[in-house]
């Protein structure tokens, strides 16, 4: 049987070690460039591709700095997303019930003293919302999903109660959205675009008229991304990255809906 490598590295290694690839544990590898530069890559099997992903640098004065402890939790975590099936990289798009969390953190200090609002906040979500959607990616998040909640309470007659919930719900994508706002690119992989079928737009507003849009890039090695994903559609660039597994004629097809496709080794 392999042997299980864990917590190969101490801090004193990270610190001072040449030019080289470093293994840790759990797929968590230390890089260190001829320029001295180190950073954290974590290699991981996702649904069915190998996958080498960036958890941040291992560099003390860099403002991204992740110290040897953390890396490992990081891995630790990640690696446990993969076996249960999850993609890791879909922890950086949250889930509806994630947002909602940081949406009544962030307004909390607007509210009264009381907390009272905060704990309504809470309430409704756990009666109304996150039993139906809590799961659910924000990216994920349709018309159909706010209406399964809503048409409950509608039916119930509880219409003021319906009309919370749903701002609610609007505060909540809003936020999610606006996170989006300020970055150059969103990476999922192909399992995300085939389970979930996001568009990978910022809405701020509930518009994307006006706002800026990030690269939208999908990692998908053997071709798996459909040809009327909602990924491709609209104006914002979609870069594909596969490899030469890839069928030519997927290629040409990703291609003729307007993404970018590139080959890598």
């Amino acid at each position: 049987m392999p042997r299980i490598v864990r917590n190969q590295l101490s801090a004193p290694q990270v610190r001072h070690a040449a030019p080289g690839r470093y293994v840790d544990g759990n797929g968590l590898m230390l890089y260190v460039k001829r320029s001295g530069a180190r950073s954290w890559v974590q290699r991981l099997t996702v649904h069915g591709e190998r996958i080498d992903l960036g958890l941040g640098s291992a560099d003390p004065d860099s403002a991204e700095y992740v110290s040897l402890a953390q890396a490992r939790k990081v891995a630790l975590d990640n690696r446990r997303e993969a076996r249960n099936g999850r993609d890791p990289r879909r922890m950086r798009v949250p889930s509806f019930d994630k947002a909602q969390q940081a949406t009544c953190a962030e307004s909390q200090p607007r509210w009264s003293e009381s907390g009272r609002l905060g704990q309504k906040w809470r309430q409704t979500m756990r009666d109304y919302v996150l039993p139906k959607i809590g799961a659910v990616s924000v990216d994920a998040i349709e018309a159909r999903h706010i209406k399964r909640v809503l048409a409950p309470i509608a039916a119930a007659g509880h219409m003021d109660s319906m009309s919370r919930v749903g701002d609610r719900i609007a505060q909540t994508l809003e936020w999610a959205h606006e996170q989006r706002r300020g970055l150059d690119a969103i990476v999922v992989g192909s399992g995300t675009v085939v389970v979930d079928d996001p568009e990978l737009t910022a809405r701020p507003g509930g518009t994307t008229e006006g706002a800026h849009q990030p690269l939208r890039v999908v990692a998908d090695s053997r071709g798996r991304t459909p040809e009327r994903a909602r990924v491709l559609a609209g104006d914002s660039p979609t870069l594909i990255a596969t490899t030469a597994a890839s069928l030519a004629d997927w290629r040409e097809r990703m291609a003729a809906r307007g993404a970018e496709v590139d080959e890598y080794v």
